[in-house]
């Protein structure tokens, strides 16, 4: 079974809408997104979210977990994992 994920905040590898990044208003696109604004002038970034299916119902983290713990320790319970890729450049 193949897991696809979509949002519709912007379209695989398309531009993710201003008012979705650190120059918009304030709300979250429909995914979590997490990333440092590019620079002025520094062209075009990628921002990749990682939606993991795990087979078990929780994971034994501390609230204080990176997502680099959070990836590390889900790993060996992955089913699949998509990353979608949306655009930003200022």
């Amino acid at each position: 079974m193949r897991l696809l994920l979509a949002s519709p905040a912007f379209r695989p590898a398309g531009e993710i809408p201003p008012q979705y990044t650190c120059d918009g208003a304030g709300p979250s696109q429909p995914l979590a997104c997490s990333g440092r604004c590019p620079l002025k002038g520094h062209g075009t970034h990628d921002y990749r979210v990682r939606p993991l299916a795990i087979g078990r119902p929780t994971l034994d983290l501390k609230p204080t977990a990176s997502p680099r713990d959070v990836l590390r320790t889900a790993q060996p319970y992955a089913i699949q994992l998509a990353v979608p890729i949306g655009t930003y450049h200022r």
